[in-house]
């Protein structure tokens, strides 16, 4: 199983099982943007206890490493994340927990049903939020891999963007001197 064949099971799995989900992070952006490599897909779940067992029983084979039933119980209280790795090919997803600060709960609310791959939709947050999360983690880290996906995703989908709802959010979240410099 390569890289893409293990996202692409995940995304079947949840579909399937009808855990509330969205795509998020350098696979989101690339879905709007440009492609570049990544070896992890982020996935925002709203996830509770009763869901673990489907989680582990999906990944339980020795092809993946899935943290014990304790692991996630607790991070899903402490709205964490875990991951999911295929050992073979190195690839990871990190599932994280729904937090409940206004933005995430927007940026959920938001999310939107886009093709993932032949005959499959996967749950995605939208092109500005994604814009906005990744201003989040560029301020936190100053990780110029974000301002890249940022501006990827200005140059592809230009004037499809709400402009108006990113530039509220990034006035709300103190993001506006990084929005504007990716904008230039």
């Amino acid at each position: 199983m390569n890289q893409h064949e293990f996202f692409n099971k995940a995304i079947l799995f949840l579909n399937k099982t009808g855990i509330r989900y969205m795509v998020t992070g350098s696979v989101g952006a690339m879905l709007y943007g440009k492609p570049r490599f990544t070896n992890d897909m982020d996935i925002i779940v709203d996830l509770y206890p009763v869901n673990i067992c489907h989680i582990q029983d999906e990944f339980s084979s020795d092809d993946y490493y899935v943290p014990d039933r304790e692991v996630i119980e607790n991070d899903i209280q402490c709205h964490g994340q875990f991951n999911v790795i295929h050992i073979e090919s190195g690839s990871k997803i990190d599932f994280i927990i729904l937090k409940e600060d206004e933005f995430s709960l927007e940026e959920f609310l938001r999310r939107q049903s886009t093709p993932f791959a032949e005959d499959m939709d996967a749950q995605t947050a939208s092109p500005e939020d994604i814009i906005l999360s990744k201003l989040q983690f560029y301020k936190a880290g100053k990780s110029d891999k974000h301002i890249s996906d940022i501006k990827g995703i200005i140059a592809v989908m230009g004037e499809e963007l709400d402009i108006a709802y990113i530039a509220s959010w990034a006035k709300k979240l103190s993001l506006e001197d990084i929005w504007r410099r990716c904008r230039r």
